[in-house]
């Protein structure tokens, strides 16, 4: 059955909220970043619940090489590379004119090589330097790290065996409409079913990892109005669900 958009993501008041099941940690997206997001808040002791709108996990991901650009890398270091958060930063921020958030950019420069070896080791989960890839895209440094596969769909069978292997549960089909709320303390979550029926789960924390918003027009219209009428060749189900959501929070957008 297919999952049709429902409207208009929103906050509702935690105070009339009662759940029958509560959990400390609720991912929505079922995409490369939720997943690694679930193995690391696993590792951390919480228990996890991730849900994905679609019915198989896949996402931006499964279109992708399945590669990342990371800093400081055990492979890195195997192949004599010489790389530094610094570097990375200056990179990034040369390529973007200045425009990007520069604490966002050192925080990825920083974790980024520890995140790879992390999947690696304790994992499975293999990335490699791809020696062949010339630095390029505004990386002055060889960087660019890729699974045995050279396939995002790949790279997601390999995350869902580690979050099996982990007992993380992962509700497929569930898209989320709504969250609860007391100001901007989130206190659970309401997803819909194909049929309709709407179900409720409670939570101390909420990751929102559910992509762009590529595939949703009204927002394409609103935010980027010289693309309304582009095609779009990416992920379908990139709706903008937890943008909206963190904005009806409060949150500021940018970029």
């Amino acid at each position: 059955m297919t999952m049709t958009d429902p409207a208009e993501p929103g906050i509702l008041c935690a105070s009339a909220a009662e759940f029958e099941v509560t959990v400390p940690v609720v991912i929505a997206g079922g995409g490369a970043c939720g997943l690694v997001a679930a193995l690391a808040a696993h590792e951390a002791g919480a228990e996890v619940v991730v849900l994905e709108r679609d019915p198989l996990p896949r996402g931006s991901t499964s279109m992708s090489l399945g590669a990342l650009c990371a800093v400081g890398t055990g492979d890195q270091a195997r192949h004599g590379v010489a790389d530094t958060a610094d570097i990375f930063v200056a990179d990034v921020m040369a390529k973007t004119g200045n425009q990007a958030d520069a604490e966002l950019a050192r925080a990825v420069a920083q974790l980024s090589g520890e995140a790879v070896d992390w999947l690696a080791e304790r994992h499975g989960i293999v990335f490699e330097l791809d020696t062949g890839w010339a630095p390029a895209f505004g990386h002055s440094v060889m960087r660019m790290h890729v699974g045995p596969g050279r396939s995002g769909t790949d790279l997601m069978d390999h995350l869902l065996a580690a979050c099996d292997r982990a007992g993380i549960a992962i509700l497929t089909n569930a898209c989320l409409t709504a969250l609860f709320a007391d100001g901007q303390r989130v206190a659970g979550v309401r997803y819909v079913r194909p049929d309709g029926t709407t179900e409720d789960i409670g939570c101390d924390a909420l990751i929102l990892a559910t992509c762009g918003f590529g595939g949703n027009p009204d927002m394409i219209a609103r935010h980027i109005p010289d693309m309304a009428t582009a095609r779009y060749f990416g992920w379908e189900g990139n709706r903008g669900a937890g943008i909206r959501l963190g904005a009806a929070l409060g949150g500021a957008l940018a970029d």
